[in-house]
């Protein structure tokens, strides 16, 4: 920590990174070619007080020069100076959270990473800009249930107001294997209560809403789920995968034409050839 204040039942600190990264293309494959060289100053003040309350502001403020592609961060907060050769992409994670008796509650701006993949996922990862959000959390011994909703941006003007809500179930069983159920309803043009029940089904959830629902007929709400394990079968040895369905429909089979499948898997290991301190 740059700076803390602790004492018996709170803690506060202030914390402060930098990092250096350049990205080069050379190909004819991107509409730019060249580098861009990223500056970014990670400042972070935290804190908690006693079991019941803690919240947290993360910034990261970078600064972009040399070739400036435009898919680079691009729905941070982004500011142009000097003529144009420096760009400022700022973006924030704040959130403040609660312990209540039987699960804790986060309100704010944060983001969410499901699933075991380390470099993504495929159904909630970190990839977006942090979101607004409500979000519920509980645990029982090695089980673990989280649900949230979110406002999502939309670059299509016939769309208002855009939605995410998703829920999560997830273990780890004999110390080895760890297993994960999700699922998430994504929605527009209006606010749906009907998907605020983090223990409803959206696939079946989202047929009565589109009947029943005025507002909803011709939105096309879209559900997606996912099955994930990783199997850690050594201390230093893990494979992991994600399996997820889109727009997936019982009623009229798998291999109707609108549904959509992904598949994410990999391994991991800790210290590979005895080398300490690295992974592969």
């Amino acid at each position: 920590h740059v700076m803390q204040l602790k004492g018996d039942d709170f803690h506060f600190a202030f914390d402060l990174a930098a990092s250096q990264r350049a990205i080069s293309r050379a190909s004819a494959g991107f509409p730019m070619e060249g580098t861009a060289h990223i500056t970014s100053l990670l400042p972070h003040v935290h804190g908690q007080v006693r079991d019941n309350f803690a919240f947290s502001t993360n910034i990261a403020y970078r600064f972009l020069y040399g070739e400036k592609f435009d898919n680079i961060f691009p729905d941070e907060a982004s500011y142009t100076q000097f003529e144009g050769k420096l760009q400022n992409k700022t973006a924030i994670d704040a959130y403040l959270k609660f312990k209540l008796p039987w699960f804790e509650l986060e309100l704010g701006q944060d983001n969410l990473h499901w699933g075991p993949g380390y470099h993504g996922a495929l159904l909630v990862s970190e990839n977006p800009i942090s979101m607004d959000m409500i979000k519920l959390k509980a645990a029982y011994k090695h089980i673990t249930f989280s649900a949230f909703t979110a406002i999502l941006e939309d670059r299509n003007p016939e769309i208002n107001t855009k939605y995410i809500s998703g829920h999560r179930i997830e273990g780890y069983f004999w110390n080895r294997f760890g297993l994960g159920l999700s699922e998430i309803v994504v929605y527009g043009n209006r606010f749906e209560p009907g998907y605020l029940n983090p223990v409803t089904l959206y696939l079946i959830k989202e047929v009565n809403i589109e009947r029943g629902d005025s507002r909803a007929l011709g939105t096309g709400d879209n559900v997606f789920a996912s099955i994930d394990g990783r199997l850690r079968l050594t201390d230093n040895l893990e494979f992991y995968g994600e399996l997820m369905v889109d727009d997936g429909n019982p009623a009229v089979e798998f291999h109707n034409w609108d549904t959509k499948f992904g598949v994410l898997g990999g391994v991991y290991v800790t210290d590979p050839l005895g080398i300490s301190d690295t992974d592969l």
